[in-house]
């Protein structure tokens, strides 16, 4: 893509499918849902990899660059531009924002972001600072939760899991056991229930593990829940694969990335069709890179050699949907095995089980009319042995 250079930046994907990412080769790209481009934007430094562009309500895109100046120690600006490519405004306070990505508040008015070194920074939405809570330096984007309650881990010893409230105040922090170290970007499920990867740094070797706080800081472990229908998406920086990982901590597919030969160092973004966007590179960084970015429906798999083969596992969405009395839900099964389909309100309590039984190889509409239940949103989720969905209906009386 572009210069040949690796998109090194995470994807993300507005609401008109647009595209965007960045490269090291200093630019952020907008593509067509087709893979054309819309428009380029040229920074002033290379755009390099933890550095996820984000999108505000008006549509204007933020992004951080990498400024390398050798001796003077790493910096980064901030960027605003606006959804033409023009820019609004960039910003760079201290050292910057190297490697690090803006996320926001619940209504959108203020940026967090962490500085290059230390610190986490609020700022508006013109770029001023808001507050800045001091701390050491902040590997990854801090969280926030839909109360506008902000998480983050800080890298000095001892290691706290903070959450901040919206005006900088301290809500709570916990102290992490000693040898354990968090690098990743930490999610949320819908319980508020924290999760993230840590490295286990007790002794040698160093493994990863998974690890999750609850919301007020307790710590416990369960499968890891990142989207609305509990599915999380991961690459392997050095392993060549990206997974997926069901809301029950179970492997659904294991993607061989194209030629064998291709890292992940960030992450995808997946759009309104369920197409999964991954900005990849070669081992080395070189020039003359080719296909780094690629598109996969999430009915690829692989199965352990080069050849990618359909998972035909398949659950539609139920029509006619927002319904009043009777709405179908289609799906399709290539094996025999048990299968369940159940509804759950908001809160995911089991409302009713439509079908609990083994069932033969093919495709099956269950009709689905409830009677007893109100007005609202619900979530209906199909499970067998080799597969989990879940989506959601709207039922208007």
């Amino acid at each position: 893509m572009g210069r040949n250079k690796p998109p090194h930046a995470g994807i993300i994907i507005d609401s008109s499918n647009t595209i965007y990412f960045g490269s090291t080769d200093k630019y952020l790209y907008a593509l067509n849902p087709d893979g054309t481009l819309k428009w380029e934007f040229e920074t002033s430094a290379r755009i390099r990899e933890v550095a996820i562009p984000n999108i505000d309500l008006q549509g204007n895109i933020y992004i951080t660059n990498f400024i390398f100046d050798h001796p003077e120690p790493d910096r980064g600006e901030l960027y605003s531009i606006k959804p033409d490519g023009t820019l609004n405004w960039k910003v760079m306070y201290d050292n910057g924002f190297a490697f690090k990505s803006p996320v926001f508040s619940p209504d959108g008015n203020t940026i967090y972001i962490a500085g290059v070194d230390s610190d986490l920074f609020a700022l508006n939405l013109d770029g001023s600072i808001k507050w800045k809570f001091s701390c050491g330096n902040i590997l990854t984007a801090p969280m926030i939760d839909s109360d506008g309650n902000i998480y983050f881990t800080p890298t000095q010893v001892p290691q706290y899991f903070y959450s901040l409230k919206p005006d900088g105040s301290i809500r709570w922090k916990y102290e992490l056991q000693l040898g354990t170290y968090i690098y990743s970007i930490s999610t949320i499920d819908n319980d508020g229930n924290l999760y993230g990867i840590a490295l286990d740094t007790a002794c040698c070797p160093y493994y990863p593990l998974l690890f999750s706080l609850n919301f007020d800081g307790d710590e416990f472990r369960q499968p890891l829940i990142c989207d609305s229908e509990g599915t999380v998406y991961f690459g392997s920086t050095f392993g060549f694969y990206y997974y997926t990982i069901s809301s029950e901590g179970e492997l659904k597919w294991k993607l061989s990335l194209i030629e064998q030969q291709q890292q992940v160092d960030n992450t995808g973004a997946i759009a309104e069709d369920g197409t999964l966007y991954l900005g990849v590179h070669d081992v080395s960084l070189f020039s003359g890179q080719r296909k780094t970015l690629i598109a996969i429906r999430d009915t690829v798999i692989s199965v352990g050699n080069n050849d990618n083969v359909l998972l035909n596992f398949r659950l539609d969405q139920n029509y006619p949907n927002p319904f009043n009395s009777t709405t179908h839900i289609r799906y399709t099964i290539p094996k025999t095995g048990r299968v369940t389909l159940k509804v759950y309100d908001l809160l995911g309590n089991e409302v009713t089980t439509l079908l609990d039984r083994y069932q033969e190889t093919g495709e099956y509409d269950i009709i689905f009319q409830p009677v007893e239940l109100s007005s609202g949103i619900y979530f209906y989720k199909l499970k067998t042995d080799n597969f989990i969905n879940t989506k959601k209906l709207i039922l208007l009386k």
